[in-house]
């Protein structure tokens, strides 16, 4: 659709409605007087260039610019007359002596569409020497490297484009001590120039954000002349807040200065030394006593408030646990993680994930025969393992 609309206006003929294939309607009688454009001339031939910009005229130079960033249908030479026609006022009469053109709706939609960028579309686009392709780019565009004629001889030979790539040097970065990590950004060919290497920063479920590290990263780094690499590096943040290990990943990309060799792609992981236990959050109900089975019981609500799955086994355990009492449906004792011999239960095995946000409620069960003061400190453990706090 969209080509043959483009097909259209380049013709000059209507796409759509009942006159398609005819040509556009002009109107010979403007509605206005409209003086005819007067075009500069070299050499007995029009140049189109009527207008000339004395030095330090910045007034006139502003006018022309704000000319030249024009929308492509200014709103004051726009009219719907009374028969639903669209008039389009042309800013200067055709050398014909065509002032306006008129459009039915959809034909002027037709024209409208035309205007709008295709997907994916390059907006500027290069030709001739300064075409990406072109065998001869690399003798105007800078930053290159030179392929001197073999022969030494004058002639101008084509040059070839610098390959760029990345690697991780230090590719285990931790929150601990802020150990740093490091990523080199490296070039091959001539070394005359620096040359501005553009890189993205991969995003989504496990990559490290801007607040995890520093120094920020802008998504540009330049090598600089007579240096064939440059380093960055990437030194975590040491907060309070558990979030796992992260990675951070940064691929280069081709602007048309440079190619990209291989790796393009690199990635560096970032410890976390903060405890996953830091983030279970814990809440108790009171206790109920149940005259049936003649035992306490008490829910237990876990929740998780970071922004990452925190993997099984979870447990709590019970420090300190009144002598009176004893839980009944505990799955052991503590017995590597102090104090020891506190009574524990599983929560989530090993394996499960607690979700991000999510929350698990275990219910304990006490024998209590003499209905004394239920008293403990909670402990939350998540083990690595097998289950043996």
């Amino acid at each position: 659709m969209l080509a043959g609309l483009a097909a259209a206006s380049v013709q000059g003929r209507v796409a759509t409605g009942p006159r398609l294939g005819a040509r556009l309607r002009r109107v010979g009688d403007p509605p206005e007087t409209m003086p005819a454009r007067e075009t500069g001339a070299c050499q007995a031939r029009s140049q189109g260039a009527g207008l000339v910009v004395p030095a330090g005229q910045r007034e006139t130079l502003e006018r022309v610019c704000r000319y030249l960033l024009r929308p492509p249908v200014p709103a004051d030479r726009l009219r719907v007359a009374a028969d639903g026609q669209v008039w389009l006022q042309l800013r200067h009469r055709w050398a014909d002596g065509t002032p306006h053109f008129v459009f039915d709706p959809v034909e002027f939609l037709g024209r409208l569409a035309v205007l709008v960028p295709g997907p994916r579309v390059n907006l500027l686009l290069s030709h001739g020497v300064l075409g990406p392709r072109a065998a001869w780019r690399s003798a105007v565009v800078p930053g290159r490297a030179t392929n001197p004629a073999p022969d030494g001889g004058g002639d101008l030979e084509a040059r070839t484009s610098p390959v760029v790539s990345i690697v991780a040097r230090d590719a285990a970065a931790s929150e601990a001590r802020s150990d740093p990590g490091t990523f080199r950004i490296s070039r091959t060919g001539s070394l005359v120039g620096a040359l501005t290497v553009n890189y993205s920063i991969a995003g989504g479920q496990g990559q490290a954000t801007s607040a995890d590290y520093g120094p920020a990263l802008t998504n540009v780094v330049t090598i600089p002349a007579s240096q064939s690499f440059v380093d960055l590096v990437i030194t975590p943040v040491d907060d309070s807040q558990f979030e796992g290990t992260e990675t951070l990943t940064l691929t280069v990309f081709d602007t048309g200065s440079y190619d990209v060799g291989s790796p393009a792609t690199a990635s560096l992981t970032i410890t976390d030394n903060d405890p996953p236990e830091s983030a279970i959050e814990s809440t108790r109900s009171g206790l109920v006593y149940d005259r049936r089975t003649q035992k306490f019981s008490q829910q237990i609500t876990l929740r998780n408030t970071s922004q990452v799955a925190i993997a099984g086994p979870i447990v709590v355990a019970l420090d300190g646990l009144s002598p009176n009492a004893t839980l009944s449906n505990l799955t052991g004792l503590t017995t590597t993680n102090p104090p020891l011999g506190s009574p524990f239960i599983q929560v989530i095995g090993p394996g499960a994930p607690l979700a991000p946000g999510g929350s698990v409620t275990v219910v304990l069960q006490f024998a209590n025969p003499s209905m004394g003061a239920i008293n403990y400190t909670l402990r939350v453990l998540v083990i690595s393992g097998p289950v043996t706090p």
